[in-house]
């Protein structure tokens, strides 16, 4: 192999390192905002898993949760874009289907009491 071939292929694989190097450094941020996004997500559902018993208390002894002010579609639909989640991972999320999350977003549908609590939490209230 010539020289000149032999010191070319030396600055392509440095290069190429580099460019691994800095794309892995990007990488291994975003990971860790993910994992600060996660580990707040997952403060939020150990909230909603500790005070479900009292909500659904609270709905009972009403006995309706009519009246409750409804959460507004488009506020929502802006919540779950901020968060960078799919209708499918916010329905998870609050416990609902991805239809019911849609139907709010579109149809000026309301969530129940307890799940506008749920999504209150999330940061919409």
């Amino acid at each position: 192999m010539r020289a000149e071939d032999l010191a070319l292929m030396t600055r392509i694989s440095s290069q190429a390192t580099k460019d691994v190097r800095r794309q892995l450094a990007n990488l291994r941020a975003q990971l860790a905002s993910q994992r600060r996004e996660i580990l707040e997500l997952r403060a939020v559902v150990a909230k909603f898993a500790a005070t479900s018993g009292a909500e659904r208390a609270a709905c009972a002894q009403r006995g309706s949760d009519a009246g409750h002010p409804p959460v507004d579609g488009e506020a929502l639909r802006r919540l779950r874009l901020s968060r960078k989640l799919t209708k499918k991972e916010f329905a998870t999320l609050i416990g609902v289907s991805a239809a019911s999350v849609h139907n709010w977003e579109r149809t000026g549908a309301t969530p129940s009491l307890r799940l506008a609590r749920r999504i209150e939490a999330l940061g919409l209230g």
